[in-house]
């Protein structure tokens, strides 16, 4: 039951980090009640690593929030977690620990410390902790939760760290390729820059910018276009020009000739320390150089100088490249616009595998799925997943789409067998442009049933540093794998692996449960057969009980989860009497006043007995309560009407019934008509009326 609180847990997790995915912290928050719910978890703390150091983004100690704040990289915990990129387990912290005493927010040291490592890919970006006063708080099982849920906040964050850019992006990019359809309509050099200047003017701040025309043939520069400070004066503009141009005449002057020759943009936060720098207008402090290019040519040079220092940033750098580029090129925006669609329906696919994988443990719905999205995304025709079988070290076919045969279906490679093979053993990823000059078999393989695919490609799918299996995608027409592609494969693969590793965890936790569940029934049963043992009288009635009440209580409108209890609580009613005396229990005649008494407690008995396992509390009602009678005359606690539990109501009356139609040593067993008779009888007296009409009706159905 725990293991199924701690996937309930993780999968309320899933779907929290999923909708909160674009709040970091939301994300922070519903990854800390995810802790709180599953395991004890007095302080709490996020860390994620920075350039130069680590952030607590999300710390709690003792009840409320504590500030982030700065860690020095590499020390204390933190240093530990992310530098090594293992998990850290302390069940009791002592001062000679070699980690310094932790302290989130509160100033006592906590005792039981659990930290786990963020991971995205082989890169460690950030630690989890929970952490209790109380000492030894944690067992394997609450690391192996923690690792998971880590795992999926790893995935969140690396979505939507691709999301936010991608974003971002897109807003640069829609406003550049507005830009660029007017920039694509100018014939003339000139034009182009000074339409150039009028977008540049809406988007960056700046003292004055020149745009220049580079002439390869002598490597000089003619200037296209220029925008002045406003307070420059029209008779100024000519001997302001003249200048500019004298300035920086050819690729060899100034930072601007330096972008040409280095065919990269510069951003200069204080021009008065580069050696290189030509001054054009005083109290210039800061400028940005972006050379336009189309391909390897060199067509210009676009020079923004401001009169603060580091006026520009990434941001600026970034837009003013993109407009560099739009000029030189107008059907280049069109390409770095679709490009970003792409990167936007990628993002839309990876938010549909997320889905899948966060609402259903079903692995073969999830596996076609993701690829699905693998075709669409990577525009490739087929793909597959093999599965990993780590007992018999091979490979075999899970789930494919896009084939045309069935050549993979069959498929067992053994560890660096084969292409798939060689990337389980290599964990590496592996590209193949031209499978028609390959003489492997599965080249072979496929050319002879006719896919004829051309290219190929396979990712190790790698969770919690276990192979799980391979991804593998197939073309029938060339594929050019950029930088851009591989990273898409890759993180499909990556949320295969974690999908995979989701479903054998709840698989194996399910199993768990059902054989727990198993072993707790037998001991049940054993019980059971051991009282019986003892008191031959009643061999066999508590079986026939256990039924007739689950019957009953299942016409009554009982949920199955219900019975489960109802069954368990029907076999253990008289449990207690291994407390009462043999001299008593077996006793062949009329029992004392004394002797009832002690009788009367094997309610009680059995609820002392059996009130400390949680697994069994639920069943207690049958035996703490079925002597008790509607009309407050039962034991042990003189319960009347609905203060008696329904399953106890229930259970009295099955009870008697097969009491009265059994042979007992000392009486044979009561026609059926006449215990019928003795049950309405007492409906309002012993038993609930509705029982009885219920009761009736079953039994005259079972007739």
């Amino acid at each position: 039951r725990r293991r199924l609180t701690e996937m309930e847990a993780l999968h309320r997790a899933g779907q929290a980090l999923l909708s909160a995915r674009l709040d970091p912290e939301a994300t922070y928050t519903a990854v800390h009640h995810a802790v709180t719910a599953t395991m004890p978890c007095e302080a709490f703390a996020i860390v994620l690593e920075g350039e130069e150091e680590y952030r607590g983004v999300y710390l709690y100690d003792k009840g409320g929030r504590v500030p982030p704040r700065s860690i020095p990289k590499g020390q204390g915990l933190s240093g530990r977690v992310i530098s090594t990129g293992q998990s850290v387990h302390i069940r009791d912290y002592s001062p000679e620990s070699d980690i310094p005493a932790v302290h989130v927010g509160d100033p006592e040291p906590v005792r039981s410390i659990l930290a786990v490592p963020i991971r995205q890919g082989e890169r460690t970006i950030g630690m989890l902790t929970a952490q209790s006063y109380r000492p030894d708080a944690y067992d394997e099982s609450h690391r192996i939760f923690l690792e998971t849920l880590a795992t999926q906040f790893a995935a969140i964050l690396e979505n939507t760290h691709l999301y936010e850019q991608t974003r971002a992006r897109l807003r640069e990019v829609e406003t550049l390729y507005r830009s660029a359809q007017a920039l694509s309509s100018l014939m003339t050099p000139q034009e182009i820059g000074r339409r150039l200047v009028d977008i540049m003017a809406d988007h960056l701040e700046w003292h004055h910018v020149v745009i220049r025309r580079y002439n390869p043939s002598d490597e000089t520069f003619d200037i296209l276009a220029y925008h002045l400070p406003e307070e420059t004066i029209e008779e100024q503009s000519a001997e302001i020009l003249h200048h500019l141009r004298d300035a920086v005449p050819d690729s060899r002057s100034g930072l601007a000739g330096r972008a040409v020759r280095e065919q990269r943009s510069l951003r200069v936060p204080d021009v008065t320390r580069e050696a290189g720098y030509v001054p054009t207008f005083p109290g210039i402090r800061s400028g940005m150089y972006v050379p336009i290019r189309r391909g390897k040519d060199i067509l210009g040079v676009i020079s923004v100088e401001s009169t603060r220092p580091n006026a520009f940033d990434e941001e600026d750098e970034r837009l003013l490249n993109a407009l560099a580029h739009h000029a030189a090129i107008a059907l280049e925006n069109a390409r770095l616009y679709e490009k970003t669609q792409q990167q936007v329906r990628r993002l839309s696919m990876l938010h549909t595998i997320d889905s899948t994988i966060t609402s259903s443990m079903d692995l073969r719905l999830t596996l076609n799925v993701i690829l699905e999205q693998a075709i669409k995304g990577l525009e490739v025709d087929a793909a597959c997943v093999l599965l990993y079988d780590p007992a018999a070290q091979t490979l075999h076919f899970a789930a494919g789409s896009g084939f045309k045969s069935d050549i993979l279906k069959d498929v067992r490679l053994h560890l660096g067998e084969g292409y798939a093979g060689r990337v389980a053993l290599e964990r590496q990823p592996l590209y193949i442009a031209a499978l028609s000059r390959d003489t492997g078999s599965l080249a072979r393989a496929q050319r002879a049933a006719g896919e004829r695919f051309v290219a190929y490609a396979a990712a190790p799918l790698i969770a919690k540093g276990e192979v799980k299996g391979v991804l593998e995608v197939f073309r029938r027409s060339p594929l050019e794998y950029n930088d851009e592609w591989k990273q898409f494969f890759q993180t499909l693969a990556q949320q295969a692996a974690i999908a995979i590793d989701s479903a054998q965890l709840f698989t194996s936790l399910q199993r768990s449960n059902i054989e727990l569940t198993i072993a707790y029934d037998t001991t049940i049963e054993s019980l059971v057969k051991a009282l019986e043992l003892r008191d031959k009288e009643t061999e066999g009635h508590t079986k026939n009980v256990a039924e007739l009440t689950i019957r009953l209580a299942r016409a009554m409108g009982f949920e199955e989860e219900q019975l489960i209890h109802v069954r368990r609580g029907a076999l253990l009613h008289d449990l207690g009497k291994i407390a009462v005396p043999d001299a008593i229990l077996h006793k062949p005649g009329p029992l004392t006043e004394e002797e009832w008494e002690i009788m009367r407690r094997h309610p009680q008995y059995v609820y002392e007995f059996l009130s400390s396992i949680a697994y069994l509390r639920p069943a207690l009602e049958i035996p703490y309560c079925h002597h008790e009678k509607w009309d407050g005359s039962g034991y042990p606690r003189g319960l009347k009407g609905e203060e008696i539990p329904l399953a106890a109501r229930i259970f009295a009356v099955a009870d008697v019934w097969d009491a009265l139609t059994s042979d007992r040593p000392y009486r044979k067993a009561w026609p059926k008509e006449k215990a019928l008779e003795y049950i309405r009888q007492q409906a309002g007296k012993h038993f609930d009326p509705q029982v009885v009409e219920i009761f009736l009706e079953v039994i005259k159905g079972r007739q």
